[in-house]
């Protein structure tokens, strides 16, 4: 069940409202200093870092039950600032998405989800890449243990 605030509520049941919805990512990883992004004109400060505007499409996945969720984003590369972070990298950043009103920035309407970054590529033009949850778990051996003689002595009699 997700919750939001009454300011919100109202701003999504009323015609017109002054209220904006802003979308904010943040890209985690131990080889790198924590980006943070908001899809707005105007940089947003929360106190866990100050959002800067980059323009990016994020799309969720669906809430069926029937497949591994999978999300997509795209952020565009104008700076390049992002594309220096990610050739950086050894492994796969954690991609944290947020919604929030501009005028409350610690209140979240909606998230955190969070994410792996996978299938990161990019052009001079945008950064693109597929977000999944928990996808480690496909990559994860069955059994956990390899059953040798030396580790399962009682099998090799």
């Amino acid at each position: 069940m997700r919750t939001i605030s009454g300011p919100a509520i109202r701003a999504v049941l009323s015609r017109e409202t002054d209220k904006v919805f802003v979308p904010l990512l943040k890209i985690a990883h131990p080889d790198i200093a924590t980006i943070f992004i908001c899809g707005d004109t105007a940089q947003v400060v929360r106190s866990d870092g100050t959002y800067l505007p980059f323009p990016f499409d994020f799309v969720l996945p669906p809430d069926s039950g029937g497949e591994l969720p999978r999300a997509s984003l795209r952020i565009d590369n104008v700076t390049k600032e992002v594309v220096k972070a990610l050739r950086a990298l050894t492994g796969r950043p954690r991609v944290t998405f947020m919604l929030v009103l501009a005028d409350s920035p610690e209140v979240v309407e909606y998230g955190p989800a969070e994410f792996l970054l996978g299938n990161a590529e990019w052009d001079a033009l945008q950064v693109m890449g597929t977000l999944a949850y928990q996808e480690d778990i496909w990559m994860q051996t069955v059994p956990g243990q390899t059953y040798t003689p030396a580790s399962s002595p009682g099998l090799f009699r």
